[in-house]
């Protein structure tokens, strides 16, 4: 997973303080950034609302489908934490774990959506129990703890598991959140950055309260180091682009009632 490019795509929705009814709620999307979580809502319908332990969900319609969008912030703790929350509160029948990542691999080039096929974290390996929607690019994932900055990085990750095409760091952890409650999942991640790239800067160094990438943060390390600027706006075009693909395809996989896909649950 990468760092966002910190443009706003998102109206904001209406805010609600009774929530609404959770018994239509067929889907729990979760993403960790802000810029995932905006294409998404630029794609519903129907948005509210609700504010409850820490998390904000946006509940409305994607595709032919009730769904909930949390944004956990980075990192498998929040991503755990959103995930036993969302669950506990939605009672949802399929998860949603989508976001950006990294590729390593040097033919899937940014932009590239990835639908796991396997998540691994270095301890075990979660299969998900739905098949991937048509079309789509499908390959393992890893869910490492840390961001991995320098394409030296991405190289030794490659070769000490050489099944996976992706690295992120969330999507283990609410996998095995999932698993845990028996509720099915599938996971989309949308590449940002390449095999080879380097990360303009260590964006877990400039990380918000709330798990997000500070743009005061990255404002300041910008000002300090001007000519890094060039490739952070490259990035910025590359997330921006990995976010319209992730929404897509998040659109596409929920576009039939869910009861076609997971059944009672």
């Amino acid at each position: 997973m990468t760092a966002p490019s910190g443009r706003s795509i998102a109206r904001t929705p209406r805010a609600t303080s009774t929530p609404v009814p959770n018994t239509d709620l067929s889907v729990l999307v979760l993403v960790a950034l802000r810029e995932e979580l905006g294409a998404l809502l630029c794609r519903m319908r129907r948005k509210d609302v609700e504010h409850f332990d820490g998390l904000v969900a946006y509940r409305g319609t994607l595709g032919a489908t009730a769904v909930a969008v949390i944004r956990t912030g980075m990192g498998p703790e929040r991503s755990r934490h959103a995930a036993e929350t969302g669950l506990a509160r939605f009672r949802p029948r399929l998860v949603v774990i989508a976001g950006f990542c990294a590729s390593l691999r040097s033919q899937i080039r940014p932009g590239t959506v990835v639908c796991a096929t396997a998540l691994h974290d270095g301890k075990s390996v979660r299969l998900p129990r739905l098949p991937a929607p048509p079309g789509a690019f499908c390959g393992d994932i890893l869910s490492a703890a840390a961001v991995a900055t320098r394409a030296a990085d991405k190289a030794k990750m490659a070769a000490l598991h050489p099944s996976c095409v992706a690295m992120d760091m969330e999507s283990a952890a609410a996998a095995a959140v999932a698993d845990a409650a028996g509720v099915p999942w599938i996971c989309l991640r949308a590449v940002t950055d390449g095999l080879d790239d380097d990360l303009p800067l260590a964006f877990a160094q400039h990380t918000a309260r709330d798990g997000d990438v500070s743009r005061a943060g990255i404002a300041l390390a910008v000002a300090v180091r001007p000519w890094k600027l060039p490739a952070l706006v490259r990035l910025g075009v590359r997330s921006a682009l990995a976010a319209r693909n992730l929404a897509d395809a998040a659109e596409r996989t929920l576009v039939r009632p869910i009861a076609s896909r997971a059944g009672a649950g």
